[in-house]
């Protein structure tokens, strides 16, 4: 694993801090939201939102060859981090794009993409129980643990307990949590 910084295609670092200054700290983490062409039209519709509306800036990890063209449901301005083939794990690794979120003024994590599966709180470990409890206005019986937004959101409480890190459902495929609030971004 190597500890340089992620190479953000399309932007600077320091683009990428004035972004996230102007947005108060807050960032829109999409994972693998293009590796399903058969996602259901709600899930892209949500995705077409984001993309068109959000006031945030947005980093999206995917994989280089999915990268989609200009054009093709694309953000007009997103933050890639390139990751591994079917893992979300970035190329430069997780210690580097936490260094990132946190040099940068990351507080606030909005997190969707696709694979997103839930699970009953006794199947996930204690970092994320503590987290939730800690974190979240209500807890919930189940959580996000499985798939690469489950990996992502595991990496990011393990490394980050101090952000706050919320769920987008509408964003999550093929699996939405219940009893959570959808962020208005």
């Amino acid at each position: 694993m190597t500890t340089e910084s992620p190479r953000f295609l399309h932007k600077t670092l320091d683009e990428f801090k004035e972004e996230v200054k102007k947005a108060k700290g807050r960032v829109v983490v999409l994972v693998h939201p293009y590796f399903n062409q058969y996602a259901s039209s709600d899930y892209y519709e949500a995705l077409q939102k984001i993309q068109s509306k959000s006031r945030v800036p947005i980093i999206v990890l995917q994989e280089v060859y999915a990268v989609p063209k200009a054009g093709f449901m694309a953000p007009a301005n997103p933050f890639y981090v390139i990751t591994h083939p079917k893992n979300p794990e970035p190329v430069h690794g997780w210690e580097a794009l936490h260094r990132a979120l946190q040099n940068n003024g990351v507080k606030t994590i909005l997190l969707g993409g696709m694979y997103a599966q839930i699970e009953p709180h006794f199947e996930v470990g204690g970092s994320i129980r503590r987290y939730e409890k800690q974190h979240l206005p209500r807890p919930t019986k189940h959580t996000i643990n499985v798939g690469c937004v489950g990996a992502t959101y595991r990496r990011l409480v393990e490394y980050h307990p101090d952000l706050k890190i919320r769920l987008i459902p509408g964003l999550l495929a093929p699996e939405k949590p219940h009893n959570r609030e959808e962020e208005t971004i």
